[in-house]
């Protein structure tokens, strides 16, 4: 697979490891993480450092086994880059992968002024094969 593929108009997928993205000038972002292997905490912080760093305040969706800990970690990582910013880095955990792939197919279907585009950044395989059978 190539380092970002692009799925659809405005939504690219990547995997964790392997892949990498970079922001499109003038455009905003939201991300979305599949996050059932990736439990180490310094690769986490890393992740966020440079997400935020490169995208700044979006929003970061996170589903799986781990995502209650990349919450933690992107939440504690906006707060060191903007510790005084009331409009802080919003992130979201969904605890089903229906719920997930639904806000995915949402945000998909929705008009905006500023061009948005969307990230699926995954580390399983498997789940991001069902999140997006089920946003299509």
């Amino acid at each position: 697979m190539d380092r970002c593929e692009k799925l659809r108009d405005n939504l690219y997928c990547v995997e964790l490891l392997t892949g990498s993205i970079t922001p499109v000038k003038e455009h905003i972002a939201q991300i979305f993480y599949i996050v059932n292997n990736t439990d180490n905490s310094e690769f986490i912080g890393n992740e966020a450092l440079q997400m935020i760093t490169q995208f700044g305040k979006t929003e970061y969706h996170f589903c799986g086994r781990h995502s209650e800990l990349w919450q933690r970690i992107f939440n504690d990582t906006a707060l060191k880059i903007y510790p005084t910013d009331s409009e802080k880095v919003i992130t979201r955990k969904y605890e089903s992968t229906e719920k997930f792939a639904d806000e995915l197919s949402s945000v998909l279907q929705e008009r905006y002024f500023v061009p948005t585009d969307f990230y699926l950044i995954y580390d399983d395989e498997e789940m991001y094969r069902q999140v997006v059978g089920m946003t299509e």
